[in-house]
């Protein structure tokens, strides 16, 4: 679920996100043991999977991955970004700015 391919070095979470694949980021969130496994990052900006969904314009899954790790919405990128300034960069995202304006503090 979580193992980096040879190639790009992507992991099927990581595919499925990029893709905006809501159903098999369901499917794969449900086999992660622990939630620290979602703090991979990708890419040569070190992005996070939440900052991928946030790219990607995926609502929903943007929506998977924040409900399932509310502390993603914290982690950085190499340039000290966080997914919702990702989000503010960004023009077409009105909905996920809505969803992270809404999210309840995260207790961690």
């Amino acid at each position: 679920v979580n193992e980096r391919n040879g190639q790009d070095g992507d992991t099927p979470l990581a595919n499925a996100v990029r893709t905006g694949g809501l159903d098999m980021v369901k499917a794969l969130l449900q086999h992660f043991p622990d939630t620290h496994d979602l703090t991979m990052t990708f890419g040569p900006r070190r992005s996070s999977y939440l900052h991928l969904a946030v790219l990607g314009n995926a609502v929903e899954v943007v929506r998977a991955i924040g409900d399932k790790e509310p502390s993603l919405r914290r982690v950085k990128d190499r340039e000290g970004e966080t997914p919702r300034q990702y989000c503010n960069s960004l023009r077409h995202c009105e909905a996920i700015r809505h969803y992270f304006d809404h999210l309840p503090s995260d207790p961690r």
